[in-house]
């Protein structure tokens, strides 16, 4: 009976060992699913003569579910403008009655609209990048860190 609770108690240590070396979180129930969300365009630069539209994917990266409001307005251009980013806002139209939880399983897109370069909201050239909200549950309350929801900067030429 005491050779039995020995290699059990051994077997714990040995597997304590094991999990401390490696640095496994096995027994860490706080660990989640990985939570990552690429905002990218289509190109780096675009052409005001060329009434391009700069196509948007937001896709989620991660091996966890994450979540945006829609419909809603969460989705704004930004201009660079004496060194600093300025929101110039939104540059589509959404008619609906309220916006919930729209789920974004991993390697599904969110809804990103695309922005046509002849939009009132695009100033002219210069530097841009698009910022969204995405979020982490379902309940809409945690959004993921900003640099996760931002876009690549684009240039933007006469």
């Amino acid at each position: 009976m005491q050779i039995r609770t020995r290699l059990s108690s051994v077997a714990l240590l040995l597997l304590g060992v094991l999990v401390g070396v490696t640095g496994c979180d096995a027994f860490d129930s706080s660990a989640g699913p990985a939570q990552d969300f690429d905002l990218t365009t289509d190109a780096r630069s675009y052409s005001l003569s060329d009434s391009a539209t700069v196509q948007i994917r937001g896709i989620n990266t991660g091996s966890g579910a994450l979540y945006q409001r829609w419909p809603t307005l969460d989705t704004v251009l930004e201009k660079k403008r004496a060194g600093e980013w300025e929101e110039i806002g939104t540059w589509y139209f959404i008619i609906a009655i309220g916006p919930s939880p729209r789920k974004i399983a991993p390697g599904d897109s969110a809804i990103v609209p695309n922005l046509p370069l002849q939009s009132e909201q695009v100033d002219g050239p210069g530097r841009y990048r698009i910022t969204s909200k995405i979020y982490e549950s379902e309940a809409l309350g945690t959004m993921l860190p900003l640099e996760e929801r931002r876009s690549n900067v684009f240039e933007v030429t006469e």
